[in-house]
Parts: structure tokens; C-alpha cells; sequence
């Protein structure tokens, strides 16, 4: 695409279920983007809200929107829909509790025009919470320097260095050369409902290496309690065995060139059962914390990690009478808070008697300093266990 001007058009394509009260602000945010040659395709999936009414009105406003009504088929049903309806060479995918600023667009449209890729991967966006606001930044920004880099960053997104996950796999961090986002959609099972913008994002990294990394701001990310994502509880056995089973056949259809993606299906199908189990509030005759096989029954533990894993393990601590917890940290400036367990900095473990810290991550990264921070408090190496010191089978 280089030398390409703004004749260069993109397809947004906005996949909504029951988000009326979120859902004028993100098309606002489209329609007023700086970069004008744009489609915007939204897809009613059965809401049973006013949400459809929103995207009418909006039509009749805008003659860059266009309206598709389905039967709710659940949102990879939604941007196949809209992907098959697009006419833009590029394609951007928003949800519809999100929105943007108004250069995003623009700022997709100048990397894909100077560097040619077929993929711009952006490693920053807002997470907006109900009280606050935070940028996520992928560590990995420090690397965006120099060519070289870009092809480092290539091969840890391909899992050549381990299942790393610091770089967020979403499908709306990205800007795709619409016939590649196509056959990647179309290949993705309509039943997931937990995994789907990895299992995309892992079809991409099959089809292309031309993949040009940018830090671009603009994305806000509504972060609602009640959203799929964010809804421990949805955890079913028979989703948690949909991921797997696609995930598992992803692998085994692995050329010998990809065969290092076998590191991201693992690593996310071990952090995703973790999220499954503890999530469904099972009460389990396992004689240790499942997977930390070292934690037995009666241990008492402190949780070190706030976020998705850390919260659900919290949260079946906070409903069994199998172990004694007695703290909740992290190394950040958070105020989760669950029953009458609230997140305190790591010093607050000096002076405290436990058993074991168990770092709620997935990440390798994170790992590493988080040990180093409890070293630093005198905390023996064998009193931290992480998931990477399981070897117990998952699912």
C-alpha cells in the first residue's frame, strides 16, 4: 500500500448486542473520525434493547452506515456478517460499548501507507473503568525503535520465545487487508464465545508475516462487569471445551514454519481453564488448589495479582473452606475489592505469617518481577509457586 493516498478506504465493522446505553457515543466517535473515507457497518445481533433503533436513526443521519438485523448468532456470527458486506480495502473491527478517537482511524491508515503491511497491530489502548481510566501499553513498546525490532516483536507474537501474552491478541487493535480478514473470520468457529479474537489473531499470524507494530492510543475499551469478557460465572464446561477442542485442531493443522503458536494455544488454554474452574465456584476433592499442586488443603495462601485470574481466585478463596487466605496484593495502584478482601501493596505481606504467595498471571514477564519484588521482602523461593511450576493436566 505504500505511496496510496486518503482515497484508501476502510470498512469498520461494529458487531452489537444490548449496548444502548453505550452505543450512540461509539457511533458518534465514527462518524466524526478525521479520516472520512469510511464505512461503518453495524450489525444488530438480535438486541432486545433499543440498540437497533440507535443504528437506524444513525443511518438516516450518515450515508456511510449501513444496518444489518440478524438473529442473535453471537458476535463472530456478527462480524462475519460484516465482513462479507464490506467494500473497504482495509477493515477495522470496533464493539459496540467502545469508542474512539478521532484520528484512530487515521493513524491505522499512515502506517499501513508507509510501512505497506498487511496487518497494523497496535499495542496500546484505554481500558475505561466506571471510575477511572487507564492506558494499557504493552511492555513490548520499548522494541518499536528500529526494523530489526519490528521483526523481534514479529517473533514474539509467534511464540518464539514462550507463551508471553504482553501483546493483547484483541481483533480491535488491528487494521487488516480486508480479503486476509475475511478468510481468517470465516475460519473461526461461530460457537466460541470465550477465545475468539486469539483463535483470529492466531489465523493471521498462518496467513501473514507482514505485520507492522504501532503504538496508536485511540481505542477505548469499555470495561463492563456485566460483559461477556468480564463474567467469571459464563465459564461453562461446554465453552471451555469449544475453545479447546478448536484451539487443539488449530495445532495439530500447524505447518512445520508455525509450529511455535503451539506455545500460545497452551499457555492460553492453561490460563483459561484457571479462569473456567475458579470461576464456576466449584467446590473440589482435590487435595491441593488446583493447578498449584504445592498449595494442599488448609494451606494459607496470599493471592499476589488484581486482575481476571487474581479476581476469580479471590473470589473462590473468598466461598470455600479449604484454605486460609490471608492477603491480596499487587505491585500496581488498584481498589478491587472482594467480600472483605481489598488489594494492598506487596510491603503489607512484612510481618505477615502464610504458606504460599500465588502469582495470579499467566505472563512470564510479569512473573519474573513479581518474584524479584518478594524477594526484595525476604520471601523464600519456595513459598512462591506460579502456573508455570504445575504439572498437573488441565481439562
Amino acid at each position: 500500500m505504500k505511496g496510496t493516498d486518503r482515497k484508501v478506504k476502510v470498512s469498520v465493522i461494529v458487531p452489537i448486542y444490548n449496548v444502548g446505553t453505550y452505543l450512540e457515543n461509539g457511533i458518534k466517535s465514527l462518524i466524526n473520525q478525521s479520516y472520512h473515507n469510511i464505512e461503518i457497518i453495524l450489525i444488530n445481533d438480535g438486541s432486545t434493547d433499543d440498540s437497533g433503533d440507535i443504528c437506524e436513526a444513525y443511518a438516516k443521519r450518515d450515508c456511510r452506515i449501513t444496518v444489518i438485523h440478524q438473529k442473535n448468532g453471537g458476535v463472530v456470527s456478527a462480524r462475519k456478517a460484516g465482513c462479507h458486506a464490506a467494500t473497504g480495502e482495509y477493515v477495522a473491527s470496533v464493539d459496540g460499548d467502545d469508542w474512539l478517537e478521532e484520528n484512530y482511524i487515521e493513524n491505522f491508515v499512515k502506517a499501513a501507507t508507509e510501512s505497506g503491511a498487511d496487518v497494523i497491530w497496535s499495542i496500546s489502548y484505554y481500558k475505561e473503568h466506571n471510575d477511572r481510566k487507564e492506558l494499557y501499553i504493552s511492555d513490548a513498546y520499548r522494541m518499536l525503535a528500529s526494523d530489526r525490532k519490528q521483526r523481534e516483536l514479529l517473533g514474539f507474537v509467534n511464540g518464539m520465545q514462550g507463551f508471553q501474552n504482553e501483546i493483547d491478541y484483541s481483533i480491535c487493535n488491528k487494521l487488516i487487508r480486508k480479503d486476509l480478514y475475511t478468510e481468517a473470520q470465516d475460519a473461526v468457529d461461530e460457537h466460541l464465545t470465550r477465545g475468539e479474537d486469539l483463535f483470529f489473531s492466531l489465523l493471521l499470524l498462518t496467513k501473514t508475516d507482514h505485520i507492522y507494530f504501532v503504538r496508536n492510543d485511540g481505542y477505548h475499551y469499555e470495561q463492563r462487569e456485566s460483559s461477556n469478557t468480564h463474567n467469571r460465572q459464563g465459564y461453562s464446561d461446554e465453552k471451555y471445551r469449544a475453545l479447546q477442542k478448536n484451539l487443539y485442531e488449530f495445532s495439530d493443522g500447524l505447518s512445520k514454519e508455525k509450529l511455535s503458536l503451539v506455545n500460545i494455544v497452551d499457555g492460553y488454554i492453561m490460563s483459561t481453564y484457571m479462569l473456567y474452574f475458579f470461576g464456576t465456584r466449584q467446590e473440589t476433592e482435590n487435595e491441593y488448589l488446583y493447578p498449584f499442586y504445592q498449595v494442599r488443603k488448609h494451606s494459607r495462601v496470599v493471592v499476589y495479582g488484581a486482575g481476571s485470574i487474581g479476581q476469580s481466585i479471590v473470589s473462590y478463596l473468598n466461598e470455600t473452606h479449604y484454605y486460609e487466605m490471608c492477603a491480596w496484593v499487587d505491585g500496581t495502584e488498584t481498589e478491587h475489592s472482594i467480600g472483605t478482601w481489598k488489594v494492598q501493596p506487596p510491603k503489607q505481606l512484612i510481618g505477615i505469617e502464610f504458606d504460599y504467595v500465588i502469582l495470579a498471571t499467566n505472563k512470564t514477564g510479569y512473573i519474573r518481577e513479581m518474584k524479584e519484588s518478594l524477594y526484595g521482602y525476604g520471601i523464600a523461593d519456595e513459598k512462591i509457586v506460579s502456573v508455570y511450576d504445575s504439572k498437573i493436566p488441565f481439562l
